[in-house]
Formats: C-alpha cells, sequence, structure tokens
C-alpha cells in the first residue's frame, strides 16, 4: 500500500521526500490496510536468533520470514506517518539539530491532529504511537528524543501518546526522556517559544550514540 502511495505521488509530480531542503516534511497515510504480520523479535529456534529488523529482514531466507509472517484477516486500518529522522550526528547535539527535530515532530503531529478531527469530528481524541525515533540506525540519543516528542505532543494538543519501549531497559529510557519533558516544560512556561525551548535543551548536553547498523 506504501509503494503504491509513492507510485501515485510520482505519477501526479508530487514530492515522495519526507525531508527536503527547507527541512523536514511529514506526509500522512490514512486507512491503510495491514494484511500480515512479521514476527521481527530474536528467536533461534525459528532460524531467526538475532531477529528480522533492518537488514537483517533483507538478508533473511525466504522460509524463515514465511514462518515469521502471520496473515491478519480481517485486514486492520493504519493511520502513518512518514518522517525522516536526523541522522549519523557526532558528539553532542547542536542548537541545528534539535530544532529540526522538534520542527518535524510538531509539523507530522499537527498534520495528524488535523486529519483526526477532519476525519472524525471535533469531539475525537488524537493518540500517537511511536518509540525511539531515529536511535537505531541513525544513532539518535533515545533520552532527548522521547524528550523532544513529547514536548511537540503538548504543543499539538496531541491527546494521548504510546511510547514502544521494546524491553525493560528501553521503558527506563522512556521514561527518564519524558521526565527530561516535565523539567524542561516547567522551566520554560506555557508561553514558551521555540528559540527558547532550544536553547534550555542545549546546555542539557546530550550526545549523539552509535548507529546499530541495522
Amino acid at each position: 500500500m506504501l509503494g503504491s502511495v509513492r507510485e501515485a505521488l510520482l505519477a501526479t509530480g508530487l514530492p515522495t521526500l519526507t525531508r527536503d531542503e527547507d527541512g523536514g516534511s511529514p506526509i500522512l497515510v490514512r486507512g491503510v490496510e495491514r494484511r500480515i504480520e512479521v514476527q521481527t523479535n530474536p528467536d533461534g529456534a525459528a532460524g531467526r536468533p538475532f531477529g528480522l529488523y533492518g537488514n537483517r529482514f533483507a538478508a533473511a531466507r525466504v522460509d524463515t520470514i514465511r514462518r515469521a509472517t502471520r496473515k491478519i484477516e480481517p485486514a486492520t486500518i493504519s493511520n502513518i506517518i512518514a518522517v525522516a529522522a536526523p541522522a549519523y550526528g557526532r558528539g553532542k547535539y547542536r542548537p541545528g539539530q534539535i530544532e529540526y527535530v522538534l520542527e518535524t515532530a510538531f509539523t507530522a503531529f499537527a498534520a495528524a491532529h488535523h486529519e483526526t478531527l477532519r476525519a472524525l469530528g471535533p469531539d475525537a481524541q488524537t493518540t500517537i504511537h511511536t518509540g525511539f525515533w531515529g536511535c537505531g540506525a541513525f544513532g539518535g540519543n533515545r533520552c532527548l528524543m522521547i524528550a523532544l516528542q513529547s514536548l511537540a505532543a503538548r504543543a499539538t494538543c496531541i491527546d494521548r501518546v504510546v511510547y514502544h519501549a521494546g524491553d525493560a531497559a528501553g521503558v527506563l529510557e522512556v521514561r527518564r526522556g519524558l521526565d527530561v519533558a516535565d523539567m524542561l516544560a516547567a522551566k520554560c512556561g506555557p508561553e514558551c517559544d521555540l528559540g527558547t525551548l532550544i536553547d534550555q535543551c542545549v546546555p542539557l548536553g546530550y550526545e549523539w550514540g552509535i548507529s546499530d547498523g541495522n
């Protein structure tokens, strides 16, 4: 379905990039049918000792993927935000990198909120499912990325955010990130502008991690 969306954009001459020279350009896709579920967790007995995420999916045997795949009947419906994370930074986060994350998340979440109200009416609530955006192959900082997403969700009046942490260690990272968001929100106040928020984030000294190569 998502591949068809790209082909349709190309056919009509519309851009397909989620990031351009002006910054983040999220694309929202509403009403996508989800017809299969693929188990990506590590399972040596099923032929996937290191899991099937990312490049490991591309390198896996076809029969391994078939065993990990379950058909969904009836198909479920997903609303998807396609958005580019900042990638391959080094050292401490610079103001421009923090600004990119905040602006991109704000744009994506605001658009999702608008689409929810447009589709379901003014009383509808918006729920965002997210996780450690850009913290795998791109080496982002988990705590900071959770904090910035949380602040963007608050600024766009998202009713509920579900963070998919993966494991117990991930849950702790999410909690740390939410604590940082609470601290920044308290420091900046309800009328905080973007520049002030960035100025409060930079001294925290968050550093990029290392790509997981996947």
